[in-house]
């Protein structure tokens, strides 16, 4: 009689640790020499290394299966035990039922499993089959803890995108550390690319090809796809975040490849073209994703009559293949835009004012910073206090007061609330100078934006409309009402209120209340981003 032998490891850690392959392979084959089955060494052992056992991918079980079905001299598969063959109960028992149909049947050389078909041996075979995946999901729950602390802390978890590269240093006890580091060969085109993006002059097709054209070093070693730039360009991981499994942190150990001024003129850029969409559209209108009906509260589009020559805005509602009832015509597209380009000379405000609000902002910040001080103070405290108690902890786990699963639960929680502590800590000081620069930008298109306006690019045109007004709503014709963005509607609090046409993005209207903290949303960093390219 012939049998198979299968051996497997998940990581490349247990195969020199617990049940290693050569353990494996002897205990195996001397079980087969127990039972009386022959086994050719070179070619009855069948091999996976570092595959789970929850999943049927791998490609030595894939080719044992293989031989299995067409080879009607092997009767039985032998292997360490169950969970070698499968992890996950329900796909053992699918698979004994696959081998019994073709007349084999699976050993374990360390589980007693009768193979009799009694209700008890199937009660101990079922148990056995839970216990492995009790075991499986336990350690998964383990590992996917440590990702989350690890994550927390800083730290990137899974393979390095673009820019970077997986390290990893073998350490004490059989460890070992990974962390990500920059590649320095792919690093300098991520930052290339954001720059030249940033100027608001190229598409997405157009920076790709030529960043193709200078040897952009893809991994695949396929040219880099206006799709692929775009990914690269959206990710905050470049400015030095960490996003994993519901954590997000700015505070990433990796190097930053694109400053956040960059990053941030980038999105403006993809919200002015696309409006947050990712798709290339066939024509681009100022007015579009900010323009509302007054009447029925829908979007207003735009487009070109089939000949190509006349441009229109128009209610959503009234076109497309259900029109609903709606009394607003259309608008000529250099009507509406003329229209919105007036409003940049309405809301300008003049140098007194300006430096007016300057006075009033580094007053109002002055205070928060006091504020921010204090909070930043106890942050300090409690992550003085943490470091103690890890001291203390360590000193019990060395003594043997406590066991190695406490230790590790006590230290996660600890690294855990240090790691929160930490990122609150950098974000205050991050957040107000980020606050502060934005509110300084925003005074300034305010002072200028007319001008700026009229010099701006057709695009540039799009992302200033866009940072200034959250609605732009149209009636009979004309502007009717133009909702100020935040912060703008901190700036123009008084100026709106004495022209009925604008309004404040607040709800409650009551803006004279709020700090520029309150001011400065993460909507309002996001589309004014740094302006530079537009302020001049």
């Amino acid at each position: 009689m012939r049998a198979l032998i299968y051996l497997r490891v998940s990581t490349p850690g247990q195969a020199k640790q617990e049940n290693p392959i050569e353990t494996q392979r002897e205990v195996c084959l001397e079980h087969a020499r127990k039972l009386d089955y022959f086994v050719d060494e070179t070619t009855d052992i069948y091999i996976d290394g570092g595959l789970t056992g929850r999943n049927d991918d791998r490609d030595a079980f894939r080719e044992m299966n293989k031989r299995l079905k067409s080879d009607s001299e092997i009767t039985i598969v032998i292997a360490y035990d169950m969970s070698r063959i499968f992890r996950n109960g329900i796909e053992y028992f699918k698979y004994k039922n696959e081998l019994e149909k073709y007349g084999k049947r699976f050993v374990s050389v360390t589980e007693h499993l009768g193979n009799d078909g009694t209700p008890a041996d199937f009660l101990v075979e079922w148990m056995l089959a839970g216990v492995h995946e009790f075991r499986s999901r336990q350690d998964g729950q383990k590992i996917r803890d440590g990702m989350l602390t690890k994550a927390r802390s800083g730290k990137y978890v899974g393979y390095a995108p673009f820019g970077y590269k997986n390290s990893r240093e073998l350490i004490m006890g059989g460890k070992d550390r990974r962390w990500m580091t920059t590649n320095t060969k792919e690093a300098p085109w991520v930052t290339t690319a954001a720059e030249e993006y940033a100027r608001g002059s190229l598409s997405l097709r157009e920076l790709s090809g030529s960043l193709n054209q200078r040897g952009f070093p893809t991994r695949s070693g396929r040219p880099l796809t206006p799709g692929g730039l775009e990914k690269i360009l959206k990710n905050k991981i470049y400015t030095g975040w960490v996003c994993w499994g519901g954590i997000e942190t700015p505070h990433g150990e990796h190097e930053k490849l694109i400053d956040e001024d960059t990053f941030y003129r980038v999105q403006a850029i993809f919200e002015a073209r696309n409006y947050g969409a990712n798709r290339k559209r066939k024509h681009f209108f100022l007015g579009r994703g900010v323009s509302y009906c007054e009447e029925c509260n829908s979007r207003w589009t735009a487009g070109y009559h089939k000949n190509g020559r006349y441009g229109y805005y128009s209610c959503q509602k009234k076109i497309g293949p259900n029109p609903t009832l709606c009394k607003q015509s259309s608008i000529p597209l250099n009507v509406l835009e003329e229209m919105i380009s007036k409003l940049f000379s309405k809301v300008q405000i003049s140098d007194h004012v300006a430096e007016k609000i300057r006075t009033q902002v580094r007053l109002l910040m002055s205070k928060e910073q006091e504020v921010q001080e204090k909070v930043r103070k106890g942050l300090v405290a409690s992550i003085d206090t943490i470091a103690t108690s890890k001291k203390r902890l360590l000193e019990k786990y060395v003594t043997a007061h406590i066991g190695d699963d406490e230790y590790e639960a006590f230290k996660s929680d600890l690294e855990t609330r240090e790691a929160k502590h930490k990122s609150e800590l950098v974000s205050i000081e991050a957040n107000l100078s980020r606050i502060t620069k934005v509110i300084e930008t925003a005074v300034g298109l305010a002072n200028s934006c007319q001008g700026a306006y009229a010099r701006a690019s057709y695009e540039q045109k799009a992302i200033l409309i866009q940072a200034f007004f959250e609605r732009i709503l149209i009636k009979d014709g004309t502007i009717v009402a133009a909702m100020l963005n935040e912060p703008f509607d901190f700036i123009y609090e008084n100026k709106a209120r004495k022209d009925p046409v604008f309004q404040l993005a607040t709800s409650s209207g009551d803006v004279g209340n709020r700090t520029p903290v309150q001011s400065v949303t993460n909507t309002a960093c996001t589309v004014i981003g740094d302006l530079v390219s537009v302020h001049v």
